[in-house]
C-alpha cells in the first residue's frame, strides 16, 4: 500500500461553471481544471491573486470532458487544464487555438479501504473476483480512459458496478464503502485516511499527462506561466505530481 504523505493544502470547492461575465474581463480569471487538480489549484489561486491584487481567480473543477463541453458551448474560460490530450485537442481544434503545453504527469493506483481489508493485490482481482464491487470513471473521462488502457495492457476485462463523472467520484465511492475498489490517480489518495492505495505493477505502464492552454492570451497566459514556473512546479511536486 502507498505510505505517501503530502503537506496539507487548502482544497477549494467546485465553483459554478457558467457564471455570467467571467473570463478575460480583467478582474476575474476563470480556470477550468480537471478534478484531480483540486489541491494544486487551491495552492496556486492565492499565489496568483497575491501577484495580481485586482484579480479574482475562480476555479471550475470537473471531469475534463465536462469542462471541454462547457468551453465549446461558450463558457468563458481563461485557462483550460485537462487530464489528457484527447479533451484538450477537442477544445484546441474547436476554438482554433495553438498547441497546449504538458505541465504535469500522474500515475494510476487501485483505491481500496484503509488497510486493504479485502487483500486486493492487483488488477486481476478487480477483473476476476466476483465478491468485489468496482468503481471506475466513465470511459469518456480521462481517468476512465486511462483505467481501461491499464486493463487492456494487463490483458483483462472489467465490469464496473458504477461509472463516475470524474475521478473524485471513484474515490468517494470507496471512501463511503459503496465500492470495494476503483482506479484513480496516486495524487487522489495522498494524505487521506479514509482510503488507501495499491500500486499497479511496473508492466502496466500508463502515463497520465496534463496539458494546459491559455484560452485568454492576457491573464490566462500569465496563469499558465505561473503553473510552469519554479513556484508552480514546486506546488505540483508537493501535491504528488510528476514533472515532464
Amino acid at each position: 500500500m502507498l505510505g505517501l504523505q503530502r503537506p496539507s493544502v487548502a482544497l477549494l470547492a467546485t465553483s459554478a461553471a457558467l457564471a455570467a461575465g467571467c473570463g478575460s474581463g480583467g478582474d476575474r480569471l476563470d480556470v477550468f481544471a480537471a478534478a484531480s487538480l483540486a489541491a494544486v489549484m487551491g495552492d496556486l489561486e492565492p499565489v496568483f491573486e497575491a501577484e495580481h491584487p485586482d484579480v479574482d481567480v475562480v476555479v471550475n473543477l470537473a471531469g475534463s470532458s465536462t469542462l471541454a463541453a462547457q468551453i465549446l458551448a461558450g463558457a468563458e474560460a481563461a485557462v483550460f487544464a485537462s487530464a489528457d490530450e484527447v479533451q484538450m485537442d477537442i477544445v484546441r481544434e474547436g476554438l482554433g487555438l495553438p498547441s497546449a503545453t504538458t505541465f504535469a504527469t500522474n500515475r494510476l493506483v487501485i483505491v481500496v479501504a484503509p488497510g486493504n481489508p479485502l487483500g486486493i493485490s492487483g488488477l486481476g482481482d478487480l477483473a476476476q473476483r466476483d465478491d468485489l464491487v468496482v468503481s471506475l470513471a466513465a470511459p469518456e473521462v480521462p481517468a476512465g480512459r486511462y483505467a481501461l488502457a491499464a486493463f487492456d495492457q494487463a490483458g483483462l476485462t472489467v465490469g464496473p458496478a458504477t461509472l463516475e463523472a470524474d475521478v473524485r467520484g471513484v474515490v468517494t465511492r470507496v471512501a463511503l464503502g459503496e465500492a470495494d475498489a476503483g482506479l484513480a490517480y496516486v495524487t487522489d489518495v495522498l494524505g487521506r485516511s479514509d482510503v488507501d492505495g495499491v500500486p499497479l505493477p511496473a508492466e502496466v505502464d500508463v502515463v497520465v499527462e496534463y496539458p494546459v492552454l491559455a484560452v485568454d492570451s492576457r491573464l490566462g497566459a500569465e496563469f499558465v506561466d505561473l503553473l510552469g514556473s519554479e513556484r508552480g512546479r514546486s506546488i505540483l511536486a508537493a501535491n504528488g505530481f510528476g514533472l515532464p
